[in-house]
Formats: C-alpha cells, sequence, structure tokens
C-alpha cells in the first residue's frame, strides 16, 4: 500500500500526466513534512489536541487520502480536493492562530497559483471567488475583536496593522487573478491557433496520401507498357531514337515512384500510420543492398567508393528502412561528389556502450554553415550550383532523420564548404524499445 502511494500514477494523455506527477509530488512532500512536524511538537511536549498538533494531524490525513483518490486516476477530483484543502484548512489555522497578522495569509494568494495549475477554469475562477470571500470573512471577524492577535518572537515575524495588511493582500489577489485571466486568454488564444495548425497539417497529410496513392497506378500502367514495348519482338527493330525515348520514360517514371514513395512515408509518420517490420538482421546485408542499389551512379561519374567496415554483431532493426536511410545517403554522396572522386562507406562498432555507428565520407561540394541548421527539413535545397544542378526534392534526409530516430538512434553530419562532407548515424542495439514507444505513440510529428 506505502509503495502505491510513493509512485506516481501514469496517464495516458500528457498534459494530464504532468499535472498528475505535480499534484503527486506535491502532496508527497507535504505528508512528510507535516508527520515531521508532527513528530516534533509532540517530543516537545504539546498535547495532542493542541492547536498546533491537531491541524498537523488532520492535513497529513488529508493528504494521504488524496493521494489515494490520485492514485485511482481520479485527478481532477484530487486536485479540486487538494485547493479547497488548503483553502478551508488554512482559514481555521489563522481563526484559531491570531488572524490576519499570521504569516498563513499568503495562502490565499497561492490558492490562485494552485488552482490556475491544476483545476479547470470554471473551478480556478470559483477558487478564487473563495479566497477573497475568505479573506473578507477573517477581516470582519478580526475587527469584532473576536480574534486575539498573532505573537511571534519579532526576529521571524513582526506584525502589522491588520487593515493595512488586509487592503494589500487583497490587492495582490486582484491583480494576481487579472493577470492570470490575460495569460489565460493568451494561452486560449494560442492554443487555438495551435490546433488549426494542427488540423490544417493533418488535412495536408490526408491530401498527400490520396494524391500519392491516385498517381501510383497510372504511372504503374505506364512502366508496364513502355516496358512491354522495348522487349516486344517486333518486324522492325526500334531505333536509337525510339530506344531512347523509351528510356526516358522508364527513368522518369522511376523518378515519380521515388517521390511518391518519399511523400507518402512522411504522410504516414505525420499521421502516426507508419509500420516497421522488427527482426534480427545483419547490418552487412544492409550494406550489400545499399552499395549494388547505387553503384551505378558510382560507375557513371567514375567514382571510388572505399568500404572501412568492422564487424557488426546481429541486432534488432527494420532491415528494409536502415537500407532505405544508407541508400539515400550514399545516393547523396554520389550526386554532390564531382567525377573520379572519393567516397567512404565506414562502420564502427563501440561494445562498450553497445552501439553501431554508420558514417558515409563524401570529398563533394559541402555546405555552407549558414544552411546547416536546415539540412534536415522537408523540401530544403541549399543555395548552390552545384546542388541546384544535381536535382532532388529535399525529402530524403529528412524521412532518413525520422527512421533512425524511429530505431532509438541518431542521425548527424560534419560538413566543410567546398571540401565534403560526413553523414553518419549511430544506432543503440537495446533501441527496439524505444521503437516500439515511439510506434505506438499517433500522431507523431516530425515537422520541422
Amino acid at each position: 500500500m506505502i509503495k502505491q502511494l510513493i509512485l506516481p500514477p501514469v496517464f495516458s494523455d500528457p498534459a494530464e500526466n504532468r499535472r498528475a506527477k505535480l499534484l503527486h509530488g506535491i502532496l508527497l512532500v507535504l505528508a512528510t513534512m507535516n508527520l515531521i512536524g508532527l513528530v516534533l511538537f509532540l517530543l516537545q511536549g504539546y498535547h495532542i489536541t493542541s492547536s498546533l498538533v491537531l491541524p498537523l494531524i488532520a492535513f497529513t490525513a488529508i493528504e494521504l487520502a488524496l493521494l489515494v483518490v490520485l492514485r485511482r486516476r481520479h485527478l481532477n477530483l484530487a486536485s479540486l480536493l487538494f485547493v479547497l484543502m488548503i483553502l478551508i484548512g488554512d482559514t481555521f489555522y489563522i481563526l484559531q492562530n491570531g488572524g490576519l497578522s499570521n504569516p498563513a495569509t499568503a495562502t490565499y494568494v497561492l490558492m490562485i497559483f494552485a488552482a490556475r495549475i491544476f483545476l479547470r477554469r470554471r473551478a480556478f475562477i470559483a477558487i478564487s471567488i473563495l479566497a477573497h470571500l475568505a479573506l473578507l470573512f477573517l477581516y470582519a471577524i478580526q475587527r469584532m475583536g473576536r480574534l486575539a492577535d498573532f505573537t511571534a518572537p519579532e526576529t521571524l515575524f513582526t506584525p502589522v496593522d491588520d487593515g493595512t495588511l488586509f487592503v494589500t493582500t487583497f490587492i495582490q489577489l486582484f491583480i494576481l487573478l487579472t493577470i492570470t485571466f490575460f495569460t489565460d486568454y493568451v494561452v486560449s488564444t494560442m492554443n487555438k491557433a495551435l490546433r488549426r495548425a494542427e488540423e490544417a497539417n493533418q488535412a495536408k497529410s490526408e491530401f498527400v496520401s490520396f494524391v500519392s496513392h491516385e498517381l501510383k497506378n497510372p504511372l504503374t500502367a505506364i512502366k508496364l507498357k513502355s516496358g512491354y514495348v522495348a522487349r516486344a519482338k517486333t518486324e522492325h527493330a526500334l531505333s536509337a531514337k525510339q530506344q531512347a525515348a523509351l528510356q526516358t520514360i522508364d527513368l522518369s517514371v522511376n523518378r515519380m515512384q521515388q517521390i511518391i514513395e518519399d511523400l507518402t512515408d512522411i504522410s504516414q509518420i505525420e499521421t502516426g500510420q507508419f509500420h516497421m517490420e522488427l527482426a534480427p538482421m545483419q547490418l552487412q546485408n544492409v550494406i550489400d543492398i545499399a552499395v549494388a542499389s547505387t553503384q551505378s551512379l558510382f560507375q557513371e561519374k567514375q567514382q571510388t567508393l572505399q568500404l572501412q567496415l568492422q564487424p557488426v554483431p546481429d541486432f534488432k532493426a527494420d532491415q528494409h528502412r536502415l537500407t532505405q536511410v544508407l541508400i539515400n545517403l550514399l545516393s547523396n554522396a554520389a550526386k554532390y561528389t564531382p567525377e573520379h572522386g572519393v567516397i567512404t562507406l565506414q562502420t564502427t562498432y563501440a561494445a562498450s556502450i553497445d552501439e553501431v555507428t554508420v558514417s558515409v565520407i563524401d570529398s563533394g561540394v559541402g555546405i555552407r554553415k549558414e544552411e546547416q541548421d536546415k539540412i534536415f527539413q522537408q523540401f530544403f535545397r541549399a543555395n548552390d550550383d552545384g546542388v541546384n544542378t544535381a536535382g532532388g526534392t529535399g525529402l530524403g534526409l529528412h524521412i532518413s532523420r525520422a527512421l533512425v530516430e524511429l530505431h532509438g538512434g541518431k542521425i548527424n553530419f560534419k560538413s566543410t564548404h567546398g571540401k565534403g562532407s560526413t553523414f553518419y548515424f549511430t544506432l543503440p542495439f537495446n533501441g527496439t524499445t524505444s521503437v516500439n514507444a515511439l510506434l505506438s505513440t499517433a500522431p507523431l510529428n516530425l515537422i520541422n
């Protein structure tokens, strides 16, 4: 039972989870402090029914009860009872211990903060009104001479005139309430704007997904028919011009299909519909497929691909998606490295932290310093002649980052303009837990 009270409850909604942890921590600290104070008072000889000991017993019992309520996932009820407990409890405490001159009067100001943090708007307004009414009630009782003045050593607290204290405290409450209403209005306006932006982004993602799906069928038909024409046995062989035209059609269709696949991946990631298939795999298989898929790019520009590979143990990941990341990095290196350039594919395994790093090092155009912080943004294209002539949509690195992070890893780069770049990603071997956790939350927004 005690262990259950010490551990905070877990809520599926992130905002509620934060509120619950904060409230749980406050209740736990207050209950502990009250218990310590109770023991100290009893050791000093105070009777259990004294005005100092009895409130501590009541507060501790209520705080423990609220921990039980919170543990049963009644967050709103526990929050309301917590604020009411302090408001009403402190009112009675002040009535018994000197009235407005008691330093506990400051609690009424704190109630506005607590109500705003833990409660919804209506409950917050109600608590604010109650705090004002409680202050008016105490002032009226004190003016009627029903309360003795609060006395304490001057080194700790010097009492002031009750009327002055009442006015200043009331003004503090009023100003605090006004500021809180203003900030509440600003936050509400910002939340509405954020919701509209999220709705627009959701509509955009759904539109992209729909268009991508509709484009796939006609492109597949064009590819099949052009391939059929190229392979067909006709009475007359195709001329060089006709063969070049068919080759152009095939390349253009392949390019369009790649763009559609990229858009589909982005749409699925943003809407939480992205799927990964985790299974034990060998990194060498990923490297073999990626190198074979990009070999023609290196041959076309007579580039040299060097392999510097360390043995890496098998680990659990989505082989297809990691291959997609490596193909993107290798194809970028080939595109932005001049003819006869050298590209290096490197793998290192750090056994001490159980982590593998895959690096692609090129001797290409590099990235300007002022553009490096934008390199993983959607559709970003560097303002460089060497980049613009190479073509591309600016989607590959954005998707690669998402895929690496879904594996619990990180992707980064180092670059010097005019000398080349090194793109690398690290994968922890225990990162599969992170993958499952990320995939279970929807939607996953990866927009910069």
